[in-house]
């Protein structure tokens, strides 16, 4: 799982969610990699990535809480900054 924390400023710039459909397309591709045959001793190589935003708010709002936790909260923002990009028809 790939996190970025962003300002709650910079979740309405048109460069965020630009680089949150990136990064999403990034994690699908590193999702399809496999280990090869040769594993490298202290590496744990996670087989399914995920992009996710943490907000500064979201995380003031939930401070204490589990990342485990958190986890939900971020995808509904991740999808929600760029369901809206895609609303204003920004690429």
């Amino acid at each position: 799982m790939k996190g970025e924390t962003k300002a709650d400023r910079d979740l309405d710039k048109p460069t965020t969610a630009i680089k949150a459909k990136a990064a999403q397309s990034w994690c699908r591709n590193a999702s399809l990699a496999r280990p090869t045959d040769v594993e490298i001793e202290g590496i744990d190589q996670p087989l399914q990535w995920e992009y996710l935003l943490l907000s500064e708010s979201l995380f003031n709002s939930n401070r204490g809480q589990s990342f485990k936790s958190l986890v939900p909260l971020c995808r509904v923002l991740t999808n929600q900054i760029i369901a809206e990009q895609n609303r204003r028809g920004q690429n």
